[in-house]
This record gives C-alpha cells, sequence and structure tokens, in this order.
C-alpha cells in the first residue's frame, strides 16, 4: 500500500489538514505561560493533577536546534512535585464522530530530566451529555523516556460507534497519563494524531491559523496580556458638561472575531485580573454595573450606567469567551 493510501489523505482529510489536533506545537497561549492546576494551560490543551501538585509551563527552543526538526519555536513543560494516580494533559476533539472506526496513529517529541516510569497514551470516544457511555482505547504503554528528545509513535484502532446514542457536546479525546502516583517531570513538543497507521512529519500551521482555531473554543480580548493593544476591549463612554453631569445607561454588542463552537461563557475583567471591574482611561466621573449578557456563539451583549460626569471620559474592559468541550 503506499503511504498516502495508508494514512487516508482523503476529501474529509487532505493533505495540509493531516493533524487532528488543535495547537500541536504550542504556539498559542491565551491564558497566560504557567500554571498549577486542574485547568486549561496553553490553548486546547487540558492538565488533570487528581489531586497532585504540578507546572505547566511554557519553554522554548533555542534558534538553529536540530534535535526536534522542522525549527519548532516552543514546547510544554510539565513537572510534577506532589504525587497522585491519574496525572494527564489531554486534548478533547470536538465530535465523537472522529476518526471512529479507523487507525489513527499519534506522535510527538519527549525528554525528561526525572521520567516518569510509563505514560498511557489513551483515546476516549465521549458521546456527550445525553450518549452512550464513554469508551476508552489505550495505546501501547511508553516508557524509557530519556534526557534527549526522541520521538514517540503509537497506532490505536479505534471501535466503531455503530449503535451508540451520540449526546450533545461529543468530543474524541487524547489523554497522556501516569497512573504510578510518581513524581516526574517532562517536555513535549510537535504533538500529532492523524488517520492511517504512519506517522508523517508534523503539520506546521501559521500562528494566525492556530490562533483562529483556537478562539472558535476560547477567546481573550488580552492576547498574551498586552494591555496596550485597546482593539479587542471594550469600550465604555459617558459626557456631561461642567453644569449638568451624564446619567444614562446604555447598552450594545460586541462580536467574537469567529464564530464559537456553542454559546460560551463570557466574562469581564480588569487589567489586574479583576472580574467585573473598570480599567479607567481618565479620571473623575463614576461608571458602575457593567455586565455581559444575552451571549450566542457570534456575539454579546453588555450594559452600564454612567453617573456623575462633568467632561467625556473612557474606560475599557476585557474579557474571555469560555466554549471548551
Amino acid at each position: 500500500m503506499t503511504r498516502a493510501y495508508d494514512n487516508a489523505v482523503d476529501a474529509r482529510y487532505p493533505s495540509g489538514r493531516r493533524n487532528l489536533i488543535i495547537n500541536g506545537g504550542f504556539q498559542v497561549w491565551q491564558r497566560g505561560t504557567s500554571f498549577s492546576g486542574d485547568e486549561y494551560t496553553a490553548d486546547r490543551w487540558y492538565a488533570g493533577l487528581s489531586g497532585a501538585t504540578a507546572t505547566i509551563s511554557q519553554q522554548s527552543f533555542t534558534v538553529g536546534q536540530t534535535d526536534v526538526p522542522g525549527e519548532p519555536e516552543y514546547y510544554l513543560r510539565f513537572n510534577v512535585t506532589g504525587a497522585n494516580d491519574n496525572v494527564k494533559i489531554q486534548q478533547p476533539i470536538e465530535d465523537v464522530r472522529t476518526a471512529a472506526g479507523q487507525t489513527v496513529t499519534l506522535s510527538f517529541w519527549i525528554k525528561s530530566t526525572s521520567a516518569p516510569t510509563s505514560l498511557t497514551p489513551r483515546f476516549q470516544q465521549n458521546f456527550g451529555s445525553g450518549g452512550s457511555t464513554a469508551v476508552n482505547t489505550d495505546g501501547t504503554t511508553i516508557t524509557g523516556i530519556t534526557s534527549s528528545w526522541q520521538k514517540i509513535e503509537r497506532q490505536v484502532t479505534i471501535p466503531s460507534i455503530s449503535g451508540k446514542t451520540i449526546g450533545s457536546a461529543s468530543y474524541f479525546l487524547l489523554q497522556l497519563f501516569n497512573p504510578n502516583n510518581e513524581t516526574f517531570d517532562f517536555d513535549i513538543a510537535n504533538v500529532q494524531v492523524e488517520l492511517g497507521n504512519v506517522a508523517t512529519p508534523f503539520e506546521h500551521r501559521s500562528y494566525g491559523e492556530e490562533l483562529a482555531l483556537c478562539q472558535r473554543y476560547y477567546y481573550n480580548s488580552h492576547l498574551d496580556g498586552d494591555f496596550s493593544d485597546y482593539s479587542g476591549q471594550i469600550m465604555v463612554f459617558a459626557a456631561g458638561t461642567s453644569t449638568f453631569g451624564a446619567t444614562c445607561t446604555v447598552a450594545t454588542g460586541r462580536e467574537y472575531p469567529t464564530t464559537m463552537r456553542a454559546t460560551p461563557v463570557v466574562t469581564l475583567y480588569h487589567q489586574d485580573g479583576t472580574a467585573d471591574a473598570v480599567y479607567r482611561v481618565d479620571t473623575g466621573g463614576k461608571i458602575t454595573g457593567v455586565t455581559a449578557f444575552a451571549p450566542t456563539a457570534k456575539g454579546f451583549l453588555y450594559a452600564y450606567k454612567a453617573n456623575g460626569f462633568n467632561t467625556g471620559y473612557g474606560y475599557y474592559y476585557g474579557y474571555t469567551a469560555d466554549a471548551e468541550l
């Protein structure tokens, strides 16, 4: 059989769209670059600690290194300092139909200074709310991780979903977990999941394309914590005179940069990270009661009250929209 046939490069998954993983090169970090809890870290990547303590952080490759091909810029470091079973890094891939009844190949690069005894690659078919019971399929256990970068490949046959009931928000989940109740660390780069039984070279996508794919699930108006760029923020403004202060209630709307997977949870926040607080560009006056409401997959409305202005003042809010699986 040919390589192209083995990897099912067909009309549904054409060449250039082989990788089912989003942000497999860890380029996008809208939430920050260091984490310590059960939470999303690099975009689309969730760290499950099961009671362990750990730090998950963004790391940069040395420019010109040749250990991992393709000149990647970033990798993810997972450092577990307090042990517990089932510590994992995972990504849900939208729609349980993905790869059903087919063979997939998982590949990535990994190294460690304090290696886990083993990592288990697991694929879960989660049928969503109201759907059938989830089905787990494990690949061959990964052992022998060293302090040098090495490429790992695993082929896994995913069960058919014939006879199953698919509910809402179903997904196909990749997990890499350690079941051994031990402390360890590892660095991981260029994660790819593709149809077929051969690992092809990592599919590079531009930062802009990867960001847009991530923003279908999560959007932060202050990308990378940059508050100097107001283009994605909400501005609230009121104006009055020296004789009559402004008193009004204003409602308006905001669209996300892309249609999201589902109606997100929208959270307003201040420059210092405080929820529902205003960043005041100028002094004087008072704007209160800024709230987001009626969110959809395309945008949301927000309202605020302005009281007691004797000149014009503008205020800025940041916001996040979360539609993760």
